[in-house]
């Protein structure tokens, strides 16, 4: 299909495709958050605080900030970056701006995101560590 500008519209959350696909996609995974054009996620101002998504990670996975939004490998390392991801994505920010802060890129963004949810699927405790994460960020 060649270079299209809307393929780069991926980068901020929309969904690409025919209208009967962005609607099946929605209708699969749920409407969460405002619907923008083409089925986009719309996050709402001042939802998302990065700093202390950074901090409640760091104070639960035990992982300094620097280890889990760094090229790290390490297994408790690679679960910091999912609970980041994972986390970051229920409280409304996007991959991109996810990556953004963390200065690991999109694509990195969406192996971890894709990642975590598959251990989240195996392993309880990983959900667990998610939610807790999402609740304490969203305390006063």
């Amino acid at each position: 299909m060649g270079h299209r500008e809307e393929f780069y519209l991926a980068e901020e959350g929309q969904i690409l495709g025919t209208e009967e696909f962005v609607d099946a996609t929605i209708h699969r995974i749920g409407k969460t958050g405002r619907i923008g054009r083409r089925g986009a996620r719309m996050n709402s101002p001042g939802e998302f605080k990065a700093e202390v998504l950074l901090a409640t990670v760091e104070k639960i996975s035990g992982i300094r900030r620097e280890e889990f939004c760094g090229p790290g490998k390490h297994a408790s390392t690679s679960i910091a970056k999912e609970l980041y991801v994972l986390a970051g994505c229920q409280m409304g920010a996007t991959l991109k701006i996810l990556s953004e802060i963390s200065g690991m890129s999109s694509a990195a963004m969406s192996r971890r995101k894709d990642a975590g949810r598959m251990r989240m699927r195996q392993n309880e405790e990983i959900a667990k560590l998610v939610i807790r994460i999402v609740e304490e960020c969203r305390q006063p």
